[in-house]
């Protein structure tokens, strides 16, 4: 078995654990810790015991690119205006000197 197979596996029976752990508490629980028995549940689950997602996960850098000269400008506006399907072209397209600037332009 390998390791991606039985890390299948044990997910699958936590989550049949889990399931079954619901069901029973369900039955035997007040409406009320209904909620909260299933919060655990789902907690359980997903291995954590987390309170939530994370804002950090919403934040994201803005982007500035580093424009030193009117080369670098050129080559930004005309990548910024290319459409997915034609930039693979665009940019095998360029000289080794349009290239350096793009590097230069957006970090890689």
């Amino acid at each position: 078995m390998t390791r991606n197979e039985q890390t299948y596996y044990n997910n699958i029976e936590r989550i049949a654990v889990a399931l079954e752990t619901l069901v029973i508490e369900a039955k035997s629980n007040r409406k009320d810790q209904k909620i909260d028995q299933l919060k655990k549940t789902a907690n359980l689950i997903y291995g954590n015991d987390s309170s939530g997602r994370s804002p950090d996960n919403y934040k994201y850098q803005s982007f500035q690119p580093d424009i030193q000269s009117d080369l670098d400008a050129r080559i930004h506006k005309e990548s910024q205006s290319i459409t997915g399907g034609e930039f693979s072209n665009w940019h095998r397209g360029l000289t080794s000197e349009e290239r350096e600037s793009y590097s230069r332009i957006y970090g890689h």
